[in-house]
């Protein structure tokens, strides 16, 4: 307790002491901040690329996926929850680019304390009470850990050079922050333009979608896709006046048409059929037409991606665009700044070194 008051009154302190407040999180050696991949694990990487290569792929479509959080601190004084709410999109940030600190706090999933995003808007909503909506652009590319196998002897030996001693992807994505596995598979992430990473996971059904596939859900490790382009935020028990209604009566449409749903979000707004929108949009439910949703098949022959073997592991920030917006990586900062509009802003308290 005392050190969280200390650590409020300094975030306090330095947040006064500055009319227009831009916060950048140090380069302290706890943090994978400003580091670039070094020529050192260059055959490493490539090597991992190499027999990863058939879980390298992109989204021929625009998928989207679904994380619940917990907002009600948020809510008592404002009920009507907005779209796209800036406190609930900085958070959403603050998740996906906790992937890449040593110093966060280990959860016993992969890549601990990241964003976990369900392939549908009902399997997850027991963790919270405020729904989030991503759009994963087509073109975006996504490392599909469902399927793989043991890594090689030659890659485990060079592995365990760099005191790694994982054999496999999900246990490198489940290690410890400060492990070399986390960090080796960080920079794979990044050097490969990984948006996402697909793993085995339980989903709901409904009559459009009974594959195995559907059984999924993904890390996202892109920050761009917290902006509000990409992602949407919703409280379901109020429905303001926000010109959001459309989308609300979607995911709503999608809701009744799982079984076993438990809540009955916006219960004064009218639900859209979704039609054919859940087979063309959510992974996993029409694998015959959308190769991506199948699980990767080891044995399949893959071109490996293109590595940048000079993409920075960001502690804020934002990495080169996705998908549709493919084409001006230059403009983009690849370590940013916070700008903090409050003191007792989250995502100020989440990224500032005490």
């Amino acid at each position: 307790m005392k050190h969280s008051l200390k650590y409020l009154h300094l975030s306090l302190s330095f947040l006064l002491a500055m009319t227009c407040v831009q916060v950048r999180a140090d380069d302290s050696s706890n943090v994978l901040s400003a580091q670039t991949v070094g020529k050192s694990q260059e055959a490493l990487l490539r090597k991992l690329a190499e027999e990863l290569s058939p879980a390298f792929k992109e989204f021929s479509r625009d998928v989207y996926v679904y994380h619940w959080g917990d907002c009600r601190y948020q809510t008592n004084n404002n009920p009507a929850f907005p779209v796209n709410d800036e406190f609930a999109r900085e958070s959403v940030q603050r998740l996906i680019l906790w992937t890449y600190r040593k110093d966060k706090r280990q959860g016993s999933d992969m890549m601990g304390m990241s964003y976990y995003a369900s392939v549908d808007p009902v399997d997850t909503d027991m963790f919270g009470d405020c729904v989030s909506e991503t759009r994963l652009p087509a073109k975006a590319r996504f490392l599909d850990e469902r399927g793989t196998t043991g890594f090689g002897s030659e890659l485990s030996a060079m592995l365990q050079l760099e005191g790694c001693h994982e054999t496999t992807l999900m246990a490198m994505f489940a290690s410890g922050n400060s492990s070399p596995c986390h960090e080796i598979i960080t920079r794979l992430a990044l050097a490969a333009r990984v948006s996402a990473v697909a793993y085995s996971y339980s989903g709901a059904s409904a009559a459009d979608c009974t594959t195995p596939e559907h059984q999924s859900a993904f890390i996202l490790v892109n920050p761009t896709l917290a902006g509000e382009k990409y992602t949407k935020v919703f409280n379901p028990a109020h429905a303001p006046e926000d010109g959001a209604h459309e989308t609300r009566s979607k995911i709503k449409g999608i809701y009744a048409e799982f079984a076993g749903t438990r809540r009955k979000p916006w219960p004064s707004l009218s639900a859209s059929s979704p039609g054919d929108w859940i087979k063309e949009h959510l992974f996993g439910c029409n694998p015959d037409k959308y190769p991506e949703d199948k699980k990767t098949d080891p044995r399949a022959t893959k071109a490996m991606p293109e590595l940048d073997f000079n993409a920075k592991i960001p502690t804020w920030g934002v990495l080169p665009p996705i998908g549709d917006d493919c084409c001006n990586t230059a403009s983009q900062p690849q370590d940013g700044i916070i700008k903090a509009k409050s003191a007792l802003d989250p995502v100020v308290r989440a990224l500032l070194n005490p």
